[in-house]
């Protein structure tokens, strides 16, 4: 984990990343700014791999120019 918060602070992209912190819990966490946005990102979690594979087959059922994807992303943007 250490090396991926060196990777993150030495990165030189078109993004700002900035205050990276990473949490070693029984969850691993990895909390960052990337251009004043707050980005967490979680390490090892199967539900979150399960909750993906089900919004995208919705999302393929739903159709419509990935109109499930758009709703949830707005709805957790508000």
């Amino acid at each position: 984990m250490q090396t991926l918060k060196v990777a993150f602070e030495s990165y030189d992209g078109e993004h700002n990343i900035e205050d990276v912190n990473i949490i070693n819990a029984e969850v691993k966490l990895i909390k960052f700014y990337c251009d004043g946005i707050p980005i967490d990102i979680s390490f090892n979690q199967i539900g979150g791999i399960c909750t993906l594979q089900y919004l995208e087959d919705i999302d393929r059922i739903v159709g419509k120019d990935h109109l499930f994807k758009k709703s949830i992303l707005t709805i957790k943007a508000w």
